[in-house]
């Protein structure tokens, strides 16, 4: 029979040492195999999660865009839009095809069904995809290696790499690529262009580096047809003189006067040439004699790659536009542009990939969901199917012209000018990306580029980290506190000069514009040029001050909470919508107790910054998480992207380690933004019963403060 414990053998056993002893490690030992199943357990499951992550976050885009569509149905303002892209698309597609060495007709294949096909699957409400200028450079030159049937299966191979990417969820890290090799690669593109269009602009067969070269003797006037010139001139003239409105067809309309001059006066000029879409049919791409799959694969992968950043970038920047509005989601647009060229590449189209100009053109048109650019694919096979021949008596010095000032525009001049004044590595990057480029080495100049501008902030930290190491000790011995001058100042005083002064004073004496639906609690400090909006709450024992460095915008909706700072540097700005800041807080934000936002700097929309998180000389993207206690600087943040607790974020190399935003995230802003929003209210009701200062108004009014703030 067992043993049955009494309660008083048990109370001794629980005080015995040695059976507490064995207990313990009884107990240890159990807790260590769980903690090694449950680490094993997790590296077994890792990969599959990061798996899952992609397929989730397509699958869960796909269903809520889808259902966006269903619930706004028909739509006359989608129509509209994919109306209007189509008409700027179309001589662009039929351009960009030429260009490449390929018939028109590749070129509306690309924007007709691979269009449409990478609406329907992708991550953006706006995004508008066809060929790009971006990608020609590099088709070009798998057209002349491989032949027509090349770029038809570019395409194929553009379309499973990106495929792959999305559902690895290998989309978040389109922010790699800095922004000055983008720069440098899009001048490099700019170039080459020109280097192919003005000779056609000209009508002549001599290469652009020799007519430069030889550009004062006048030798090559003899080579040019001056009514291609006339042509591609009126083109280029009228796409640059409509420019200022952005949803007019201005190249559509300059290339369908250039044609109808040329074809009434029956210019003997070389044209497009037959666009026939009425036998589109699936066919297997065919290369040419001598070469080999394995071999456009190994030429087709960096283009692949190429199309997907071309397509992210293009998105973010639409969504950007947009305020955020086209539901952007990295992987599923990645996974939209993948199915969209396996589309095209398998009917005779060429390479696509989202594109910013058409994009921006869907999104100020008026589009409401992704069926505007589905219809906009759906114009262009229209118009290919039932006005080819009208399309083949298009002047080609025409489609030169248009691609002239779309190259020209390409060309970021200013972005070198201005790399080549604040940091000399950047420059060397942005010339690295641009002659690579020229020179055919695309992935080399732009890896070198990149390498360089990490580089460089490597150099930073460690400089930095040199010289906080080597900073002078202000406690040498536990006796002394610091070291300072027996006066208490230094040696050489550096006095504020007088026009500092005045500008400071000027700051100091402007008066703050509050919108009259915003609260700023009494004991809160708002002085200088600060324009606060709508439903804004300014929370107890804030200092929004704006006297050294000016002016400062705080977004609608956006709360402040108690004990945040605001301040900034002189003489620092960021530009947002053309205008200087010294601080830019978008709509919808919320600045937790104690945060510090130094100036300049740059706060997205829907952003939470967390409790004493600091962001100093810095753009933080729209929708990110700043975690508590986190310190950012220097840097710029992507859209969604999120700092985790006590993290420092100070260079390019620590930016990219950083997670994206979940929608725990994005909720828990949305909630604290809608709190403070119920509190803007309950404030305004109880000033007016207890006659505190109503919205709109400080303890300015309270002070000998010379200036009171008064609403707008």
């Amino acid at each position: 029979m067992a043993h049955d414990p009494t309660p008083a053998s048990r109370r001794r056993e629980a005080t015995d040492p040695h059976v507490l002893k064995r207990s313990t490690d009884r107990e240890s030992a159990r807790a260590k195999e769980r903690l090694a199943k449950l680490n094993t357990n997790r590296g077994h499951q890792q990969p599959r999660r990061n798996l899952a992550a992609g397929v989730g976050e397509i699958r869960a885009t796909l269903r809520d865009r889808w259902a966006e569509v269903i619930s706004n149905g028909f739509s006359f303002h989608d129509i509209l839009a994919g109306l209007t892209v189509a008409t700027v698309a179309i001589p662009l597609n039929v351009a960009l095809a030429l260009a490449a060495g390929l018939p028109a007709a590749a070129g509306l294949i690309a924007g007709a069904i691979g269009g449409i096909v990478a609406a329907a699957f992708g991550g953006s409400n706006y995004q508008v995809s066809g060929p790009a200028a971006a990608l020609n450079v590099m088709v070009f030159g798998i057209v002349t290696q491989f032949g027509p049937g090349g770029a038809m299966a570019a395409a194929l191979v553009c379309g499973v790499v990106s495929i792959l990417l999305a559902v690895l969820g290998l989309g978040k890290f389109s922010n790699l690529l800095p922004k000055v090799v983008l720069a440098g690669f899009t001048t490099g593109v700019g170039l080459k262009l020109l280097d192919q269009q003005v000779p056609i602009l000209l009508g002549s067969d001599l290469a652009l580096w020799h007519i430069l070269t030889q550009f004062w003797e006048m030798q090559w006037l003899r080579e040019v047809e001056w009514l291609a010139v006339v042509c591609g001139m009126l083109v280029a003239w009228i796409t640059v003189g409509l420019a200022h409105l952005k949803s007019f067809p201005s190249a559509l309309l300059g290339i369908i006067i250039a044609t109808f001059v040329a074809y009434e006066l029956d210019w003997n000029i070389a044209k497009v040439g037959a666009v026939d879409l009425q036998d589109l049919s699936f066919a297997v791409p065919v290369l040419a004699e001598g070469t080999t799959w394995m071999n456009l694969v190994i030429a087709a992968v960096p283009l692949a790659l190429l199309s997907g950043a071309e397509s992210l970038i293009s998105a973010k920047a639409v969504d950007e536009m947009s305020g955020g509005k086209s539901g952007y989601a990295s992987n599923a647009e990645l996974f939209g542009q993948g199915v969209g060229n396996l589309a095209a590449g398998m009917f005779g189209g060429m390479p696509l990939a989202g594109v910013v100009v058409r994009s921006s053109v869907n999104q100020e048109a008026g589009a409401r969901t992704r069926m505007a650019a589905i219809h906009h694919g759906g114009f262009i096979a229209l118009a290919a199917y039932l006005f080819g021949h009208s399309l083949s008596v298009i002047p080609i010095s025409a489609l030169a012209g248009l691609l002239v000032v779309i190259a020209w525009r390409l060309i970021k001049i200013k972005y070198f000018i201005d790399a080549l004044r604040t940091n000399r590595f950047h420059a060397v990057a942005f010339l690295a990306a641009a002659v690579g480029t020229v020179l055919g080495n695309l992935m080399t100049g732009l890896v070198v580029g990149t390498v360089l501008v990490y580089l460089d902030g490597w150099l930073a930290n460690r400089k930095r980290s040199k010289a906080a190491k080597d900073a002078p000790i202000l406690r040498p011995s536990p006796t002394i506190r610091a070291v300072v001058s027996p006066a208490g100042t230094p040696e050489n005083p550096e006095y504020v000069p007088l026009n500092e002064q005045a500008v400071w004073s000027r700051h100091v004496r402007t008066r703050p514009r509050i919108h009259p639906t915003a609260y700023v609690h009494p004991t809160a400090s708002v002085i200088g040029w600060v324009e606060i909006g709508r439903e804004v709450n300014v929370a107890a024992d804030t200092s929004v001050r704006a006297d050294e460095g000016a002016p400062f915008y705080i977004g609608d909706r956006s709360n402040v909470q108690d004990g945040v700072v605001l301040h900034a540097l002189k003489d620092k700005w960021v530009m947002v919508g053309g205008r200087r800041w010294a601080i830019w807080i978008g709509p919808d934000c919320s600045l937790a107790h104690q945060a510090l936002v130094h100036g300049p700097s740059m706060i997205g929309a829907r952003t939470f910054i967390g409790f004493k998180a600091i962001v100093h000389d810095s753009i933080v993207g729209e929708g990110c998480f700043i975690g508590h206690s986190a310190l950012v600087v220097g840097v710029e943040i992507p859209p969604h992207k999120r700092v985790p607790s006590g993290w420092v974020v100070d260079s390019p190399a620590k930016v990219a380690e950083l997670p994206d935003v979940e929608d725990a995230h994005a909720h828990f802003n949305e909630d604290v933004v809608q709190v403070n929003r119920g509190l803007v209210v309950a404030y305004a009701r109880q000033a007016e019963q207890e006659e505190l200062p109503p919205p709109g108004t400080t303890a300015a009014r309270r002070t000998s403060y010379p200036h009171a703030i008064k609403p707008l």
